[in-house]
């Protein structure tokens, strides 16, 4: 049986904001992006994998698949809030989760793949009413798909 549709499904795990990638160690990143490390909180910065290496992902997924006809849906991507973090720290870390959400949908979306965010329960209030919890990071995915 010869198939002739093929669709492929990526993930970013390794990046994702505060959830323990990001970094060569285990350490969790809490800061993402070239203008949002601490400077008090280094050990949490994330220290490669950021936009260059989103850029060349996504570059590659559009070569190998996009261009010659294969849909691509990233599938699973996110950015935890680290609740225990205070502060300038915490502001820091909310603001890197909005740029982080928010150029990962655009490079996806720049590179032909269709963006899917995993919601780890920090985004919708999947309890009784839906709510929308960080109207923040929805609007970073909203700009992040709009031109």
């Amino acid at each position: 049986m010869k198939l002739s549709r093929v669709l492929i499904l990526v993930g970013i795990l390794s990046l994702n904001v505060g959830c323990g990638g990001g970094t060569a160690s285990a350490t969790p990143t809490a800061y993402w992006g070239k203008d949002n490390h601490s400077t008090t909180d280094t050990a949490h910065n994330a220290d490669q994998m950021e936009e260059a290496y989103v850029d060349q992902q996504f570059s590659s997924i559009r070569q190998q698949f996009v261009d010659k006809g294969v849909p691509v849906v990233l599938g699973e991507y996110a950015a935890m809030l680290r609740t225990n973090l205070t502060g300038d720290a915490l502001a820091l870390h909310k603001k890197s989760r909005i740029y982080y959400i928010n150029y990962v949908t655009r490079s996806a979306v720049a590179n032909g793949a269709l963006p899917f965010y995993w919601d780890v329960g920090g985004l919708i209030d999947r309890g009784s009413n839906n709510a929308v919890l960080a109207p923040d990071l929805l609007d970073a995915l909203i700009k992040g798909v709009t031109p």
